[in-house]
């Protein structure tokens, strides 16, 4: 129902107006998405294991649709997989025996795009918006569990124009309050991913 409802906030924003008097564009991403330590540390972390490691960066996507509302404002929907992340223990009592944990992240999202062009090839732009988020998380020796839950994200990003139809940008987004589940205890967390990824436009 939450995803529905974004679907249809978006298309709200989408003002009625001539088709030739507006731009739609499609578009895909990809690039590398990082989550803290310290989410990551306490997935697993039941106050009995120690030594831990971290792979805390990830390959991520995004396929995307987006519309121009007004001279320089953009509205887009898109969903991104901003992917795996692991984390991995020793318990202090067994230091042969490891404990790995890992939450894999998904993200339906509606941004507001302010643009504001320097030349005809070359423009920045700031982003502001809601999501949806899914996380998946799992460790050896303990339970795993699935958890969705809505936040803020906010980024900033350069276009550079290739001709009147195709742009290329490059964009960085932070993704506050992704909700999972701390898997010793069952309770609930909350994590910030940052994702700074290049992306392709087809205007239409």
């Amino acid at each position: 129902m939450k995803s529905t409802g974004f679907v249809l906030l978006w298309l709200c924003m989408v003002p009625n107006v001539m088709a030739g008097d507006i731009l739609l564009y499609a578009g895909a991403s990809v690039g590398e998405s990082n989550m803290g330590s310290g989410d990551l540390k306490a997935l697993i972390d039941d106050g009995a294991t120690a030594n831990f490691s971290y792979d805390k960066s990830s390959l991520s996507y995004e396929l995307l649709l987006g519309a121009r509302l007004h001279k320089n404002v953009y509205a887009e929907l898109s969903y991104a997989d901003l992917g795996g992340f692991e984390v991995e223990g020793a318990p202090v009592a067994s230091a042969t025996q490891s404990v790995t944990g890992d939450v894999d992240i998904s993200i339906l999202k509606i941004s507001l795009m302010a643009n504001k062009h320097i030349n005809r090839s070359v423009n920045f732009y700031l982003r502001g918006g809601l999501h949806q988020s899914r996380a998946k998380s799992q460790a050896t020796l303990q339970f795993s569990d699935s958890q969705s839950g809505s936040g803020i994200h906010y980024g900033i990003g350069a276009g550079f124009i290739l001709s009147s139809q195709w742009q290329v940008q490059l964009d960085w987004t932070r993704y506050n309050d992704i909700d999972y589940t701390i898997l010793h205890t069952g309770e609930d967390g909350s994590a910030e991913v940052d994702a700074l990824t290049v992306r392709w436009l087809r205007m239409f």
